[in-house]
């Protein structure tokens, strides 16, 4: 796992250079506190980063949403408020006189390159191996392709912020309550799907892995998914190409790494215009 203090840059250029080393020493000093306190290890300090491992997936993605809630209660009230972007990858590394190389090691610093300031970025590797109630915190991120990966990876983001376990415990109230009732129907070939309200989610692609297979020049791997979040069934872009959404006689609806709610009834296309497109191509969807 590698931690680093997000915007340090910027800090230096605020707080002047003696207080914003303070700062973000002080930070990387958290980050190694919560590291140990974890069951982890601190390999190294490298500038304003630092380098880590766990014994386990969920001791990692547990320690690095404890970093979040730290780093974060400890700055309220500052001017200038420092943030952390964390990246993750669970898998075999090299050890060689305290320090570790490896794919799993290179993988981990892509991740933290992706990630934001407040963001915890991991793989669909690492998902797959934490724990129901740990896994239940992540959403899927983004599909891209990865320096000295052939293949695009799946990528995943860590909740960590109160906010967001709100919104995922309004979402399952919502679910038992004024919505119980409703479903998505998907319809794609000679298959029918359907998802109730609260209750799973349909993935489509050209993996063999995704529960509707769309095997077209122009759809990705993992080219999107349908999900019900919050009172609503919302259709998640997560390809390379896009993805064109139309709700009855209106214009198509363009999706790029974004979502759109879906409601009554519909086609989306993976990749291409509904008008482009060859009509076996086209998912219909009923939303009700």
């Amino acid at each position: 796992m590698f931690s680093d203090v997000a915007g340090s840059t910027q800090l230096y250029e605020q707080l002047g250079d003696a207080e914003a080393k303070r700062v973000v020493s002080t930070c990387l000093a958290q980050l190694a506190d919560v590291t140990q306190k974890q069951g982890g290890t601190v390999i190294k300090t490298i500038g304003d980063e630092l380098m880590c491992r766990f014994p386990t997936a969920d001791a990692a993605v547990s320690a690095a949403r404890v970093m979040q809630e730290i780093v974060q209660s400890s700055s309220t009230g500052q001017q200038s408020r420092p943030s952390i972007r964390t990246g993750l990858h669970y898998g075999a590394v090299i050890e060689d006189e305290g320090d570790v190389f490896g794919d799993a090691v290179n993988l981990a610093a892509r991740m933290a390159s992706v990630a934001r300031g407040g963001q915890i970025i991991t793989t669909q590797t690492t998902v797959a191996e934490l724990s129901p109630q740990l896994a239940s915190a992540t959403r899927p991120f983004d599909i891209a392709k990865v320096k000295g990966k052939r293949d695009e990876i799946a990528i995943y983001e860590v909740l960590w912020d109160s906010d967001e376990e709100v919104t995922r415990m309004a979402t399952k109230l919502m679910a038992r309550g004024q919505v119980k009732d409703g479903s998505l129907t998907v319809r794609f070939a000679d298959a029918s799907h359907a998802i109730d309200a609260g209750e799973g989610s349909l993935s489509f692609g050209r993996d063999a892995h995704c529960d509707v297979v769309i095997d077209t020049d122009l759809a990705s791997r993992r080219h999107a998914h349908c999900v019900f979040r919050r009172g609503k069934y919302v259709l998640v872009d997560t390809s390379t190409n896009g993805t064109y959404v139309r709700i009855g006689d209106k214009e198509d609806v363009y999706l790029r790494r974004e979502e759109f709610i879906l409601h009554g009834d519909g086609v989306f296309c993976l990749g291409q215009k509904v008008t482009d497109a060859d009509p076996s191509t086209w998912v219909h969807f009923s939303c009700r």
